[in-house]
């Protein structure tokens, strides 16, 4: 991890993007970036996020292949198959 000390209206680049010290209240910093609409910024929160919703997502879809992959336990079980050996005793 870089760490870069800087003043209000003060800048530093990331590669080709500049990041510039737009304000400074307490302990929040606003800072401006200067980026074509093609790169994705996102706060922290909202990458922790996405990722949990694909893993959910990637989890759901494995256990769904997984039930059609299954086999079906009652494949060629007949009516016949499925009455009781105790039928009609004691009657």
């Amino acid at each position: 991890m870089v760490v870069i000390t800087r003043k209000l209206a003060e800048a530093f680049f990331i590669g080709p993007h500049r990041v510039v010290i737009v304000r400074i209240s307490g302990n929040r910093v606003r800072l401006g970036i200067t980026a074509p609409k093609e790169v994705e910024i996102l706060r922290e929160e909202i990458v922790i996020k996405r990722e949990r919703a694909l893993a959910l997502a990637t989890a759901q879809a494995e256990a769904d292949e997984a039930d059609e992959t299954a086999p079906d336990p009652f494949d060629g079980v007949t009516p016949a198959d499925l009455h009781s050996p105790m039928e009609g005793v004691g009657r």
